[in-house]
Order: structure tokens, then sequence, then C-alpha cells
């Protein structure tokens, strides 16, 4: 823990518009807790960073904020249907789900009925689409590049940033590529970067164990 009272994240930073330290300081814990995947703590802590109207409950709206916002947000979830025959399957389920969250552009009497009508309808997508992985790069037994997917832009893309030397503490970057190359046939490519990231973030548990996925793949 830091002598400030926030967590030692280390000292990369993403310079956002605010005069306020503490925004400044809240938005960087965020960014650094999502790199290192501890999403709730990063959502907690960009809250924290846009201040007390961060979550505005709709009896906080006037009429005429809530009449606009809902004719629009109507409008918009009708515009994405006229869509649904060109998107994926999964897009296509978002869309329709978010009907029910706009039922009318007129405000409703009570919010609660379309606000559970839409978590019904959010839960059948989450059953069909939830447990969808990532697009895998490698070969998980040969660790060659599999055929039609990005892994070569990918590698390129990291690598690029990984040679400007204000990225050599990107705790997103070093942590992108050791996770991209520990699943290749060389895995021992990302040392350095794992290296790298090792004392970049002392209380970012996450982070601050990814080095031994390489470590323990080469030997170390």
């Amino acid at each position: 823990m830091a002598s400030d009272g926030y967590c030692d994240l280390g000292t990369f930073t993403t310079p956002i518009t605010t005069t306020s330290f503490k925004a400044q300081k809240w938005f960087d814990q965020g960014i650094l807790w999502s790199y290192g995947f501890n999403h709730d703590e990063a959502i907690k802590c960009v809250v924290y960073a846009s201040g007390p109207n961060h979550n505005k409950v709709w009896a906080s709206f006037d009429q005429d904020d809530l009449r606009q916002s809902v004719a629009t947000s109507h409008g918009l979830s009708r515009e994405a249907m006229r869509h649904v025959a060109h998107l994926t399957p999964k897009e296509a389920a978002l869309c329709n789900a978010i009907q029910s969250r706009y039922p009318s552009r007129d405000i409703p009497f009570d919010f609660e009925t379309s606000n559970r009508s839409y978590a019904e309808a959010m839960r059948k997508v989450y059953d069909e689409f939830g447990q969808e992985g990532l697009n895998k790069m490698f070969d998980p037994h040969t660790g060659q590049p599999i055929v039609g997917s990005p892994v070569h832009e990918v590698t390129k893309l990291l690598e690029d940033g990984l040679k400007d030397p204000a990225c050599r503490k990107h705790l997103g970057i070093l942590h992108l590529y050791i996770h991209h190359m520990e699943m290749s046939a060389n895995p021992a490519v990302a040392l350095p970067a794992a290296d790298l990231l090792r004392p970049l973030c002392p209380d970012g548990g996450h982070l601050k164990h990814m080095p031994s996925h390489l470590d323990v793949l080469v030997g170390d």
C-alpha cells in the first residue's frame, strides 16, 4: 500500500482532462487494475474518478431530461433492429434484448417492469453466449499460428508498442504480450517483457504473478 493510501500499482499514468488530482489518481488506479484483469476494482475506481453523479438513477432525471433520454434510447434501439440480418447471432441477441429496456418512446409509469424484462432478456443472452471464448491465435498442441487468425497482426502491434520507450512501463501491453506469446512455440521471446513487468506493480496481484507464466514454461 502506498503512503497516500492508494494501492501501489506503479507510476504509469493515463492523463485525462481534469483539474482534480483525486480524479486523475482514481482514474489511473482504475486503468491499472483493468490491465491486471481486476475489473470489479477497476470499475469502482473509475466511478470515484467520475464524481458523485456516476450512477444517475431514473428518479434523478428531471422530466425534460427523462423524456429526451427515453425517446432517444427507444429510437436507437429500434434502429439497431434494422441491421440484425447483417449481424452475428450474439449481436442480434443483444439488439433484441435492448428492445425490452425501452418498450416505448414515452416515459413509463414504472421503470421497474422494463428493468426486470431487460434483465431476463440479458440472462437468456448470457445463457446462450456467455461461455464464448476469445479468438485463439496459436494451436495449443503445436504452438504454431492458426491459419486465418490475426496472430501476426497482433504480434506486430504488441512488439511495435514495446519498441516505444514510453511503453516499456505500460502494464497493459506487457501483460497482453506475455499472455499472447505464452501460447506460441517460443514463449521465451517474451521474457524481456516479463522482466520489465516484475517490479512495476507491487500491489497488483495478477500482474505480479504474470512473469511466472513464462518462467514455468522455460524452466526458470
